[in-house]
């Protein structure tokens, strides 16, 4: 799928693409609901209240983050059909702190016999001359690249399209322009090092989906949506060489990863959360994908990054309970008394004693039949999210990768002899975002079956660990009916 990069100057104030698509069935549904089925959706407990996502169908890549005159905005892939692929636009969301959005509907639309007739995918916002101006890529089906990601130096452009070679591996190439519409292509700006572990051969190996380069205290870091990872490096001569990497996030549920700088000029980066239960229950529910929270991203101290929430998160707390200095004992309490909720952030911290796994317990029924568990593993230095027991609804057992089902998913986490693990957790429905030390994310989807998966708790296995601290904060909803009004303005 060849995507030809297309500049529109368009502003309204009021696993792999493949992969996912190989795995996923069309499955219409109408952007436009009526108001029985507005309630419904308004009303679905799994359907979250302080993630941005349009009113119904279908939402995927976060593009074109911009701050402009005060304002956030944030453009998304969205579809009235629920499926990676169905026809494809953008749709438009606008902030003045990051976290509180207002859906704006349709921003771009395919031009019948254009060259996005397939549909307006990837792509960046930039101001040019005072305006802002919209480059993406528009879908004609042949060969594949992937997303449009700009800077400029002096009076030239420079765009970076993601591409790839079967047997060499993806590929991030150079274009440059003097006016955003004539384009030259230069050479690639990166290219993978061969990994022995991927069979070069598969083209969805081949390939580096939505890059995004940028200069994070004056070191360049180069991000490709596969994992979510990132890579670091020398840049010279508008090369840039790899020379080590990580990942931002390790949950299979972020993807398409993309950056902007805020009103401070600090990096932030946006993912889109897909679904881990059945296209049969997505269509059911009316509605599929989920934007991540806004996360800020620094330098450590050994070059690798860091991410935490952005601080405007707090905005939203709403009270606060705390939990006094105790043991976290193998056989100790399932649950802590009067701590639960499906909207509220956790602040923790443990120390690990002579444990070798410990953490909390949330969405949690009484009996613990249901339940999903978020903590650090001593022995293999992980933090992790153990989803295997989050859900007893069928639709969310077994799925075709690489959307996967409920399993324990877990990200390099080194903690010092003596460094407490320091949790931050954010619930919100079916969405769970995890942040350890400033230094690892994990983000997950849980689909409890019972309305009582509320509860919250402590746990530790292989021995005794200690709770420092924990305090939980209810956060406020960032609308009234869980972001479902305005589906007007989704017409196509």
């Amino acid at each position: 799928m060849s995507k030809n990069t297309t500049a529109r100057n368009v502003f309204r104030n009021s696993f792999t693409r493949r992969e996912f698509i190989a795995a996923g069935a069309t499955l219409a549904s109408a952007a436009l609901v009526g108001q029985s089925g507005r309630n419904s959706l308004a009303n679905d407990r799994h359907r979250p209240r302080f993630h941005l996502m349009p009113p119904s169908a279908w939402m995927n890549d976060p593009n074109g983050p911009l701050y402009w005159k005060g304002r956030y905005h944030l453009f998304y892939q969205y579809s009235p059909v629920i499926s990676i692929a169905g026809p494809k636009y953008w749709g438009h969301a606008v902030s003045t702190d990051l976290v509180r959005w207002k859906n704006l509907g349709i921003a771009l639309a395919p031009t019948p016999g254009g060259p996005d007739k397939n549909g307006c995918w990837s792509g960046s916002a930039v101001i040019a001359n005072g305006v802002p101006t919209i480059v993406y890529t528009g879908a004609t089906w042949s060969a594949q690249s992937e997303s449009a990601e700009l800077w400029k130096e002096g009076d030239t452009w420079y765009m970076v399209i993601g591409s790839g070679e079967i047997g060499k591996g993806g590929m991030a190439l150079l274009y440059t322009s003097r006016d955003l519409k004539h384009w030259e292509y230069l050479h690639p700006l990166a290219v993978a090092k061969l990994d022995p572990s991927l069979d070069a051969s598969r083209p969805w190996n081949s390939m580096w989906e939505c890059p995004d380069f940028f200069f994070l205290q004056g070191k360049p870091i180069l991000l490709v949506a596969q994992g979510n990872a990132y890579l670091t490096g020398t840049h010279s001569g508008h090369r840039f060489e790899q020379q080590s990497g990580g990942k931002i996030d390790y949950g299979s549920a972020a993807y398409a990863q993309k950056t902007m700088e805020d009103a401070k000029g600090s990096r932030i980066w946006w993912a889109w959360i897909h679904e881990k239960r059945s296209v049969d229950a997505q269509a059911t529910a009316g509605w599929a994908g989920v934007m991540s929270l806004p996360k800020l991203l620094t330098r450590l101290p050994d070059g690798m990054l860091g991410v935490e929430p952005v601080p405007e998160l707090t905005i939203l707390r709403r009270g606060d309970r705390r939990v006094p200095d105790q043991r976290i004992e193998p056989n100790g309490p399932l649950l802590l008394n009067g701590f639960e909720s499906d909207c509220a952030e956790i602040q923790a911290e443990i120390e690990l004693g002579d444990s070798h796994q410990a953490g909390l317990r949330v969405r949690s029924t009484a009996d613990g039949r249901e339940q999903t568990l978020i903590g650090y593993d001593r022995d293999s230095q992980k933090l992790f999210c153990d989803t295997t027991s989050s859900s007893t609804d069928a639709a969310t057992q077994t799925l075709p990768p690489p959307i996967f089902g409920r399993r324990v998913e877990s990200g390099a986490l080194h903690l010092g002899k003596t460094e407490l693990l320091r949790l931050r957790i954010y619930i919100d429905a079916s969405v769970i975002e995890t942040f350890a030390n400033g230094r690892v994310s994990l983000t997950d989807r849980v689909y409890p079956a019972s309305a009582a998966s509320l509860g919250i708790g402590l746990f530790a296995k292989g021995g005794t660990a200690h709770l420092r601290s924990t305090t939980l904060w209810e956060l406020a909803p960032i609308s009234s009916d869980r972001l479902t009004s305005g589906a007007e303005l989704f017409r196509v």
